[in-house]
């Protein structure tokens, strides 16, 4: 137990910052994100890819968030998108 919450504090910190939908940023709780974290832990936790967290992140934040339909981001939006996704995947 006390493993999940040292792994769950790490992977929200970094959801958090990643903040794909821009909601930290606009004042949203910290506790916005909570789901996609547990989701990626569980993910982890099944030892999926990379790919496979990362596929599953965009389609959370395409579909649970609502907030944007990744592949259809305008350059340099998309790019910098994907950089923090990689970004955020490596951290994990």
């Amino acid at each position: 137990m006390e493993k999940y919450k040292v792994e769950y504090k790490k992977a929200a910190s970094l959801v958090n910052d990643f903040d794909p939908c821009g909601f930290i940023h606009l004042g949203a709780p910290l506790d916005e994100y909570d789901f996609l974290t547990n989701k990626i832990i569980s993910y982890k936790q099944e030892n999926k890819t990379k790919d496979e967290i990362k596929n599953m992140i965009i389609y959370e934040i395409e579909h649970h968030f609502g907030c944007m339909e990744v592949s259809t981001l305008k350059e340099p939006l998309k790019a910098r998108f994907h950089k923090n996704l990689d970004e955020l995947l490596h951290k994990l």
